[in-house]
């Protein structure tokens, strides 16, 4: 598998000086519609577009010939401008973000304002197969292997409609989401970074009998409570950690399966919704957001809640700055200030510069991304029966796997070469980001420029432009990341999680199951974390019948899902 290179020392500081990208101001002004003037829609959310217009700066630099018009914009018009046409539409490029429409993907012949093309988007095979500019390997083999896989044709459909490898998209950021954390309060307080869910378990113990003292001006010095977990249950973020745990113990193959509607056979049926992964996965979501148990049929309070249901009713962005300004956050007489974890992907810096940004450079605010902890019930599934024993031997191997090393026997563990190749797998799994895709109409009078731009784009030279103009954001093909400069501590903390990952895992909407036939992991209580992390004990919901109800609503429709995708 492809991986990012490990960051081997201190990177030093460093400024990219960039050439000046056409910026539109989104009125309504005519632009150019020729072949060498690429109109290019970019999503200005989340990642934004700074890494976007260095790499555009340089390319228009070394072809004076073109230029690269790039309009931001927080509202995606791919789904609407497509079906519009050049009329209505003059973009030549997206850089999409969030919008399903692989039906539109695999539709096969458009007719767009009256005329007929093989696809409504140009294909991307070329680019592809492309071998950038002194180098040795085309944009395919540099792909990470999760990635090309995702959007080749022929992977995720097969059969003789996509006999040959065809590519009519690509992602252009890579990305990681999981857990962040108060880096500056967890050496402050000299907690341990957490490899098993069980220590993550008791780490939330420990932050809860931790006491904290508020630097907010106008409470300083006053006690203030600090819970574990923060989250915004209107954009939960709680299933990009999830997804994770239930992967790491079902494995990569069955979940990635799910999507397909199959099980680890190929077979299409809805026992898929019936693993031991999922349920597992939400035993522990119930462990670390529930404010209630049932103990016997009985609703109880917990003693100790590690996540504060009134902070879960914020907007994502009060969340988040919440989150990064911790111990200065304004007191809640409601309950928690602040806290010192949330799930989160490596956005979240970009995303929070605007208000934030001097004091997360000066080191006032100090947060990293962890590697999510591997599932401490996965030494239960049958590739770890009668080898791994007990949680301390599993944080033993993790250790061991996390140092290189290949060792079946080691200091405080002894296991079975399946069992070792089942926690590996598990700890070297994240969920990337699929959802900021690249498009090019087919109707698109500079499609043949926006693929050459293309082909610049995902060049060794483009990355390391596009990673030293956003602090450490990254493209989603192999690169050896210690050559950049100017990593924030944040995406340092990034590329140490992703330097040893060996597949990422996401929410796949490239097969049929799911943009056809509507399958979705987990369709009743959405969020469905949202019935554990309650105000009221009536709200509350076990993790059985979380975990029931979800399986017998995908049993209900599974006849649908299949006739609506064409398994059947």
């Amino acid at each position: 598998m492809k991986k990012f290179t490990k960051l081997m020392s201190v990177l030093l500081a460093g400024v990219l000086t960039i050439g000046v990208v056409t910026l539109s101001t989104g009125c309504n002004k005519k632009k150019k519609d020729t072949v060498d003037f690429v109109e290019l829609q970019a999503y200005d959310r989340g990642y934004g577009t700074e890494g976007l217009r260095a790499v555009a700066a340089k390319y228009m630099e070394l072809h004076p010939e073109i230029t690269i018009d790039i309009e931001g914009v927080v509202d995606n018009t791919l789904a609407t401008d497509i079906y519009a046409g050049p009329k209505a539409s003059t973009v030549d490029l997206y850089f999409n973000g969030g919008s399903n429409i692989y039906n539109l993907v695999t539709a096969g012949q458009a007719v767009i304002d009256g005329v007929t093309y093989d696809n409504y988007f140009e294909p991307l095979t070329d680019v592809y197969n492309h071998t950038p500019n002194g180098e040795t390997k085309t944009i395919k083999d540099k792909m990470l292997d999760s990635y090309e896989e995702t959007f080749n044709l022929k992977k995720t459909h097969g059969g003789n409609k996509y006999a040959e490898d065809t590519y009519y998209s690509a992602s252009w950021v890579g990305g990681n989401i999981g857990l962040t954390y108060n880096s500056k309060m967890f050496r402050d307080k000299n907690w341990n970074v957490p490899v098993t869910t069980n220590e993550l378990l008791t780490l939330c113990d420990t932050i809860l009998a931790t006491p904290f003292t508020s630097t907010n001006k106008n409470s300083l010095g006053e006690s203030i409570k600090i819970v574990p977990f923060g989250y915004c249950l209107a954009d939960s973020y709680w299933t990009y950690v999830y997804h994770q745990w239930w992967a790491q113990y079902d494995g990569v193959k069955s979940y990635v399966n799910f999507y397909k509607g199959q099980n680890v056979d190929g077979v299409y049926t809805h026992m898929i919704a019936n693993t031991t992964g999922r349920y597992e996965m939400i035993k522990l979501m119930d462990a670390l957001l529930g404010t209630y148990k049932d103990l016997n049929g009985e609703t109880v309070a917990r003693t100790n809640v590690y996540a504060d249901p009134t902070l879960a009713t914020r907007t994502f962005i009060d969340t988040q700055s919440t989150f990064l300004n911790a111990e200065g956050a304004r007191i809640n007489t409601k309950g928690a200030t602040s806290y010192a974890m949330m799930p989160n992907g490596d956005w979240l810096e970009s995303e929070m510069s605007a208000n934030f940004g001097d004091k997360m450079k000066n080191g006032e605010l100090e947060f990293k991304m962890m590697k999510t902890p591997v599932i401490s019930s996965i030494i239960n599934h049958a590739d770890c029966e009668n080898s791994i024993e007990n949680d301390a031997e599993l944080v033993a191997l993790i250790k061991a796997i996390d140092n290189g090393s290949t060792e079946l026997t080691g200091e405080g563990y002894s296991v079975t070469e399946k069992a070792y190749n089942k926690i590996k797998e598990a700890r070297n799994l994240t969920l990337g980001n699929w959802n900021n895709n690249i498009y090019i109409p087919a109707f698109a009078t500079a499609k043949e420029a926006a693929k050459d731009f293309l082909k610049y784009y995902f060049s060794d030279e483009a990355a390391k432009i596009f990673a030293e103009a956003t602090g450490g954001q990254n493209l989603p093909i192999e690169y050896d990341w210690s050559k950049i400069n100017g990593v924030t501590k944040f995406y340092e903390s990034k590329f140490e999680v992703i330097s040893d990952v060996d597949n990422y895992v996401g929410h796949y909407d490239v097969f049929p199951a799911v943009y056809l036939g509507n399958l979705v992991p987990f369709p009743e209580y959405l969020p469905f974390e949202s019935k554990f992390n309650v105000s009221s004990k009536s709200d509350y919901l076990t993790p059985l019948t979380v975990f029931t109800d979800n399986f017998n609503s995908i049993q209900r429709s599974w006849a649908n899902i299949v006739k609506d995708a064409g398994l059947n």
